[in-house]
């Protein structure tokens, strides 16, 4: 069954087209990325959609992406950590998140 393609317009800043366009070289046709962008936004959390809904403006654009990469590898990471720790026995949750804790204090003296 043949999908209907539907073509709209979006207003983007110069600096993130240019970036883009540098990141997408040679092809130009964008839908197949866009549309795979596209998945990925809805799967975001609201908090880091909201995050890069402000890096999209900012004029630093590499600047922008390097914030945007740590912010991804950081929820990620937490993710990890909480599937991790899911995994294991109670008591052994328990005495992780405590030792954390205590490691936290000691680096906040």
């Amino acid at each position: 069954m043949e999908q209907k393609i539907i073509k709209r317009g979006y207003n983007f800043t110069e600096e993130l087209l240019s970036e883009w366009e540098k990141f997408h070289f040679p092809s130009k046709d964008y839908s197949p990325s866009a549309g795979g962008a596209f998945l990925i936004w809805m799967a975001l959390p609201p908090d880091i959609r909201e995050k890069a809904k402000h890096a999209a403006h900012n004029p630093n654009m590499k600047k922008s992406i390097a914030k945007m990469r740590e912010v991804l590898t950081i929820s990620l990471s937490s993710e990890l950590v909480r599937v991790l720790l899911a995994q294991l026995p109670e008591d052994q949750q328990k005495s992780l998140i405590l030792g954390a804790k205590q490691a936290k204090e000691k680096l906040s003296r």
